[in-house]
């Protein structure tokens, strides 16, 4: 047991050197959170090894509870994706939401099939059964660590925070209501700019420009830009210190196309901010550093089943983002339980 511990606490302690190391040299790699996961699941797993006693039986249990698990997980996600929390319930939604109804019902097959084999049935299952839920459980394990991952890199990167002063602030843009007017989640952006430009101000050092990103949707009467420049300018803000850059259409042009006009302005990269959703923040100082701009985020608050949604659509940006990596590490794992099995 004692050595189990050790090699637990040794690893722990490697990953969190490696996660101190790799942080420091880049705020926003992924490798960052995994280290940190890997230390927390080394630290108890030391303790954990020997209370487990291992079978092919328990393995089998673990691996029909983990599918069960990230198949109800999957339905939460549904649910919150379809407005669960305002009671529109699933059986009752219309054709569309057959998708998840599906998720729901095969999530209950496997609850019955659990029950089956916790009460002593798996004698019963033969290895084709093994092999699809320990294939199961290894990718729902897979996505779950790298959801964890993501998690945590999300809050490395959460934790550089800003000091005075600062050059410039990226204001990153969102919809419009109604294509010409400032919608809250942009509203909240802007507001969170706005503070640390007044905070700054009332330190005694010079404001930082505003450069307001977003450039003009379909549905837009205009570009989010303007929109942008006309809110600050109601809030008092000097006109002096606003740009405008009018042409961006996601995150990664936001980024590109503001630091073409830090560069006209001759202001260092390193010497502002970018301002957005909490949510959103991550991947926004991912795109920043894609670009060159190695500078600290923001995030203005959003109400708490809007960011779980949100938060979603963030880890499946990531997952899609290196989306040939996970695809041979699900093969990978298949190959791997096709090999234990038979």
């Amino acid at each position: 047991m004692l050595k189990s511990i050790l090699l637990g606490l040794t690893l722990g302690g490697l990953s969190l050197t490696g996660c101190y190391i790799s942080y420091h040299h880049n705020r926003t790699r992924l490798f960052n959170g995994f280290c940190l996961v890997s230390a927390f699941f080394s630290f108890i797993g030391s303790f954990l090894i020997n209370t487990i006693h291992f079978t092919w039986h328990n393995l089998y249990r673990w691996s029909l509870g983990i599918v069960l698990v990230g198949l109800l997980f999957c339905c939460l996600l549904y649910c919150m994706q379809n407005n669960f929390h305002k009671r529109q319930l699933l059986i009752w939604a219309p054709k569309k939401h057959i998708v998840g109804l599906a998720v729901l019902l095969i999530s209950v097959l496997i609850l019955g099939i659990f029950g089956f084999s916790w009460l002593g049935w798996s004698k019963f299952l033969n290895k084709i059964n093994y092999l699809f839920f320990f294939s199961l459980c290894l990718i729902f394990t897979y996505f779950l660590i790298c959801f964890l991952t993501f998690l945590a890199t999300a809050y490395l990167f959460s934790l550089w925070q800003p000091k005075f002063p600062q050059k410039y602030l990226i204001i990153l843009g969102a919809g419009l209501l109604h294509g010409q007017y400032i919608s809250p989640l942009l509203a909240a952006r802007i507001n969170r700019g706005i503070k640390f430009y007044q905070q700054q101000k009332a330190a005694g050092f010079t404001p930082p420009l505003i450069i307001c990103s977003g450039g003009q949707g379909g549905d837009e009467h205009l570009a989010e830009a303007q929109a942008m420049g006309r809110y600050l300018l109601q809030k008092g803000i000097d006109p002096h210190h606003i740009l405008l850059e009018k042409h961006s259409h996601n995150t990664y042009e936001n980024m590109l196309f503001s630091q073409k006009i830090i560069a006209q302005k001759g202001i260092a990269f390193t010497q502002g901010l970018f301002v957005t959703s909490n949510y959103h923040v991550y991947r926004a100082g991912l795109m920043a550093h894609q670009v060159g701009l190695n500078i600290a985020g923001l995030g203005s608050k959003t109400h708490f089943s809007f960011w779980c949604r949100a938060l979603g659509r963030e880890f499946a940006a990531i997952l899609l983002r290196y989306k040939y990596f996970h695809l041979l590490s699900i093969v990978s794992l298949v190959i791997l339980t096709i090999a234990i099995v038979f």
